[in-house]
């Protein structure tokens, strides 16, 4: 049987994690050179609400991977990470196995890019759980196919969070904020791309349900990080759809008021 290993980038329900055994490693966040990763999730966003308080997430230690791939080492282990394109983990989690590679015999550890973060990164680890019965090789092929046919799209409310983690000018998020522009954020393949600017919130909720309907969406997932109105609204035009909590990683860099769907391409 395979163990499924992720860290807490991924969008998964506590139920989920619990009744299947997968092991989540906490990426640290820090306020005040304090570790807040066990935060209660409320406290969380009253924190990060104030702008004024600098909350910022941290790698992995190679030596937590060792640790944990070690506690494994009779299992086949497959760790499913954030995206490259977005944080180091992935190399870190690489560089553990190599240094254990020394230790001991690492060729039942394999490591998965999920080429994206938050709700995306929850389904492909469902997924593996799933499939954790079969040969790594099926599993591993089946997860590249879903890769393939995915589509995580955010609406972001407030765009000063963006600006403050270096991903968007002063300027243009003044702007935005104040033209009451929304972007549509597609994060997918290691990338986080604007495939749309959008006027007003009830456009751009159309926009989101338009091109779920373009893509013969299946599998729908939706998720915010704060409840508030245009979230509420968009659930208002969406149908059959498993409602998840975006986690506090994300949060950091894109703020509380954060929302998006996620759905595979029939």
């Amino acid at each position: 049987m395979i163990k499924i290993i992720t860290d807490s980038s991924a969008d998964l329900k506590e139920s989920f994690i619990k009744k299947n055994n997968i092991e989540v490693i906490k990426i640290p966040i820090y306020y005040n050179e304090k570790d807040i990763s066990d935060l209660p999730y409320n406290e969380f966003l009253n924190l990060l609400e104030n702008k004024n308080n600098k909350i910022l997430t941290s790698q992995i230690n190679p030596n937590t991977y060792i640790d944990i791939f070690k506690k494994y080492k009779n299992d086949i282990i497959l760790y499913i990470s954030l995206g490259s394109g977005f944080s180091g983990l992935f190399s870190s989690a690489n560089l553990a196995k190599q240094m254990l590679s020394e230790e001991i015999n690492v060729d039942n550890i394999y490591l998965f890019d999920s080429g994206s973060a938050s709700l995306a990164q929850g389904y492909l680890v469902e997924k593996a759980n799933e499939l954790k019965d079969k040969d790594i090789s099926i599993v591993i092929d089946e997860l590249n196919k879903i890769k393939n046919k995915m589509h995580f799209i955010t609406i972001i409310d407030d765009l000063s969070y963006l600006y403050t983690s270096g991903r968007l000018s002063k300027t243009s998020a003044f702007l935005g904020n104040s033209l009451n522009i929304k972007p549509i954020i597609s994060v997918l393949n290691n990338k986080i791309e604007i495939i749309k600017k959008i006027r007003g919130t009830k456009n751009a909720n159309e926009f989101l349900k338009d091109f779920l309907i373009e893509k013969n969406g299946i599998n729908l997932r939706i998720g915010c990080i704060k409840n508030n109105n245009n979230y509420l609204k968009l659930k208002e035009i969406l149908l059959n759809y498993v409602e998840f909590e975006i986690n506090k990683i994300i949060s950091c860099h894109v703020g509380p008021s954060c929302y998006g769907i996620f759905f595979i391409e029939k």
